[in-house]
């Protein structure tokens, strides 16, 4: 690894104009409802970043701020989380229905304001837009590509490509385990015809024998068929053992 293959490119000219005024706040990205798409459970906030913030924070209120371009925590406010970058992934399912709106500001590395928050983003929960299907599974499921894109860009998730209506409930890192046991909270509320299965990655390379996978995902089929829910089981990419004992 490390050797030159080729030579540089041809070089390009970049112009720079330094009488723009640098933006005082975030410029929101992910779109949850995009293309009348439903809301994955697990959401993904994502903006672009506003020059010198090193951490942001994402604030998610039940009602519109009542306090834009401000610099305080709304009084609607339900749930925030910091992070670098330039997204955050919802640790919590949005399951309650309903209308909820995000807005993200940046901090500096003493952990001061910069700027102001972003103008505040929206999406709704329906639990009537999974009654058709749903997908369930890890972060294959949840979208997104390997270390550039997050779930946030619809381009890289699976379901923008279906040509049926359908509910991401995918979750990143999941595992077969995890899967069964967050079924009941999480999937029977949308109460799917058909259930989008692609499961056990996480499993295997975390150590999980492939005999194990295959009861747990027998357990998601009997949970399914309890519950009048077609399953729809996806076969697993290739993993390669030696390129995870390498990571």
């Amino acid at each position: 690894y490390g050797n030159p293959l080729g030579v540089f490119s041809d070089a390009r000219l970049i112009h720079v104009d330094t009488s723009v005024v640098p933006p005082l706040k975030p410029f929101l990205t992910a779109d949850m409802n995009s293309d009348d798409q439903p809301t994955p459970l697990y959401p993904v906030y994502a903006w672009i970043p506003v020059p010198g913030a090193t951490v942001y924070e994402v604030e998610l209120c039940s009602q519109p701020p009542e306090n834009p371009n401000g610099t305080t925590s709304s009084r609607y406010r339900i749930w925030e989380k910091k992070g670098p970058g330039y997204d955050i992934y919802d640790d919590i399912a949005r399951i309650q229905p309903g209308t909820y709106y995000w807005r993200v500001r940046g901090f500096d590395e003493e952990d001061n304001p910069l700027g102001v928050y972003s103008d505040a983003g929206k999406f709704t929960v329906d639990w009537n837009r999974g009654n058709y299907a749903a997908c369930f599974g890890d972060s294959i499921t949840h979208g997104g590509g390997a270390i550039s894109y997050s779930p946030a860009d619809p381009a890289y998730s699976f379901e923008t490509y279906l040509n049926f209506p359908v509910v991401n409930l995918g979750r990143s890192g999941d595992t077969t385990e995890t899967m069964n046991e967050r079924f009941t909270a999480e999937v029977l509320p949308f109460q799917p015809r058909y259930l989008i299965i692609l499961g056990g990655t996480n499993s295997i390379r975390g150590g999980v024998t492939g005999q194990q996978v295959v009861r747990e995902l027998t357990a998601l089929r009997e949970q399914c068929i309890e519950h009048n829910i077609r399953p729809v089981f996806l076969t697993l990419p290739p993993i390669n053992p030696e390129a995870i004992f390498r990571a």
